[in-house]
């Protein structure tokens, strides 16, 4: 009888983790996919600007030295770009494990192992 009477708390508690989680997924991921958005435009616009300095490039030289300005340019963009999604990447995998570990209610404290010598004397 006892467990039956728990059901509808038990089922009320995963709703809420189901509910939290998908709160943290929908805006780590938002935040990651705001990130994809913004180096595909600004990618856009600095190929389409190179373009426009194609067109008037006269000599040889000109053209090597403005296509590695921009290749230059490119890499550091893509380097720092994914950099930044690297760490909201990171930040959605600690924030969603937090919340699946602890639960909806627990998940805005940090979670703290053991220390080593407990884990080892109870494995004993």
């Amino acid at each position: 009888m006892t467990q039956n009477a728990d059901l509808p708390t038990m089922i009320k508690n995963q709703i809420d983790a189901v509910a939290a989680f998908t709160g943290v997924v929908a805006k780590d991921v938002g935040r990651i996919v705001v990130e994809a958005q913004d180096f595909s435009v600004t990618s856009f616009q600095q190929n389409a600007e190179l373009m426009r300095k194609l067109v008037g490039v006269k000599s040889v030289s000109d053209l090597i030295q403005l296509q590695s300005e921009h290749a230059r340019s490119t890499y550091e963009a893509t380097v720092a770009k994914s950099k930044k999604i690297g760490e909201l990447l990171t930040e959605l995998s600690r924030d969603t494990m937090k919340t699946v570990a602890v639960g909806p209610e627990q998940a805005s404290t940090p979670v703290k192992a053991p220390p080593v010598a407990n884990r080892l004397e109870a494995a004993e």
